[in-house]
C-alpha cells in the first residue's frame, strides 16, 4: 500500500468522487471510470491483479457484439423499418406505437433468451430506443410514459 490509509476509506472516497464526477456530467464517463480505477490501483486499494480479475471479459465481449449488431442493423435500415411499421400498424397513435415497440422488444428478448443464456436487456432496449429516435426524426409523435401512468406527447 502506497499510503498509510485504511483501504475501506480510500475505496469509499474514490467511489464517491467518481460518482459525483459522473453526475456532474462534464467529463466523459469512461475517462472518469478509468481514472477512478487507476487511483484505486495507485493508492493501493486494489492490486493490479485484483483489478484485472475484476474485469468481466464475457460482458465486454457481449456488449461489443451487441454494438456490432446494432451498427449492422442500422445500416441495413432495420430500425427504420420497425419504426415505420409500428407507426403504420398503430395508425400514428402514440400509445399504440409505444405498445407495438414494447411488444417487438419483448418478443425479440424472449426469442433470443431461448437461443442464448446471456441475452442482453440493454441490446433489446437499443432496438426500441433507436426505433423511437427514428420516428422522432420523421416528425412522428412518440409517447413518453408519464408518472401518472398516462402518456404525454
Amino acid at each position: 500500500m502506497v499510503f498509510v490509509l485504511d483501504p475501506f476509506w480510500v475505496a469509499t472516497t474514490v467511489f464517491a468522487l467518481t460518482h459525483l464526477l459522473v453526475i456532474a456530467d462534464r467529463i466523459n464517463r469512461a475517462i472518469i471510470a478509468l481514472l477512478g480505477a487507476s487511483v484505486m490501483v495507485v493508492s493501493g486499494g486494489l492490486s493490479q491483479d485484483e483489478a484485472i480479475r475484476g474485469i468481466d471479459f464475457n460482458t465486454i465481449a457481449l456488449l461489443t457484439g451487441m454494438m456490432v449488431l446494432v451498427a449492422i442493423a442500422r445500416r441495413c435500415g432495420m430500425f427504420e423499418h420497425v419504426a415505420v411499421w409500428s407507426a403504420k400498424i398503430g395508425q400514428a397513435r402514440p400509445s399504440a406505437i409505444l405498445a407495438l415497440l414494447s411488444i417487438v422488444t419483448v418478443g425479440s428478448a424472449s426469442s433470443a433468451s431461448f437461443r442464448t443464456s446471456q441475452a442482453s436487456n440493454a441490446g433489446f432496449g437499443v432496438l426500441r430506443s433507436v426505433s423511437e429516435m427514428t420516428l422522432m426524426s420523421r416528425k412522428i409523435k412518440v409517447p413518453v410514459p408519464d408518472r401518472s401512468c398516462g402518456f404525454r406527447e
